[in-house]
């Protein structure tokens, strides 16, 4: 039976990342369990829903926003970075250049969302044989920027796209058990405020100690 909730929770999951690294066709097969091997670029953004049954029998909604990753749409994209749930940031593990640019992301992300939200590393087209970024340059980035977890995948082979999205539910179903649809910067705000963390000013929640 469809949980009396899921039409109200709704998570906003987005994909960030180069143009061509296969951020839409992850969204497809995992949506629509479909690919295309000649599908274009997207171009501004993407929407699509999933409604998921998670692990204790509870539905949920699934809202994935695809970024276009050509500069000329940068502007665009990064008005949909705030009010998130959870990002995936996917480079192409036979384009180094992908990989090196995703710090670009990343930063660019933090700029404009603050919020304490699930972050991942997605390493896609792992079906082809030519691989230039190796394991450890993956988990020195995934370290350095506190990234929840990496996964290597391909849309075309249907690898992994599966299990990142049950990571994410998950952790997303239990974040708002614990929180509440709070605003994340209140739930950034209430770690300041517990007994046990140290008490300094914040700039991402303005906490101020002596306030």
């Amino acid at each position: 039976m469809k949980n009396k909730d899921s039409d109200e929770l709704i998570f906003k999951i987005i994909t960030i990342g180069n143009s061509g690294v296969g951020k839409t066709s992850i969204i497809k097969r995992y949506v629509h369990d479909s690919f295309d091997e000649n599908a274009l670029s997207t171009i501004g953004i993407g929407l699509a829903f999933k409604e998921v049954t998670i692990k204790n029998g509870k539905t949920i909604k699934l809202k994935f926003v695809d970024t276009a990753g050509q500069e000329a749409y940068k502007a665009l994209t990064k008005t949909y970075y705030k009010n998130t749930d959870a990002v995936l940031f996917v480079f192409s593990l036979d384009d180094k250049d992908t990989y090196k640019d995703i710090e670009e992301w990343i930063k660019t992300f933090k700029e404009v969302n603050k919020d304490e939200i699930p972050k991942y590393l997605i390493g896609n087209k792992c079906d082809l044989q030519k691989k230039c970024v190796s394991e450890e340059e993956i988990e020195k980035l995934k370290n350095e920027h506190n990234l929840i977890a990496y996964f290597f995948t391909s849309a075309k082979l249907n690898t992994n796209i599966n299990d990142i999205f049950i990571d994410v539910s998950e952790r997303l179903y239990q974040k708002y058990k614990k929180y509440g649809k709070k605003n994340q910067n209140s739930i950034h705000l209430e770690k300041h405020k517990s007994k046990n963390k140290e008490k300094k000013s914040c700039g991402i929640c303005n906490f101020n100690p002596d306030l």
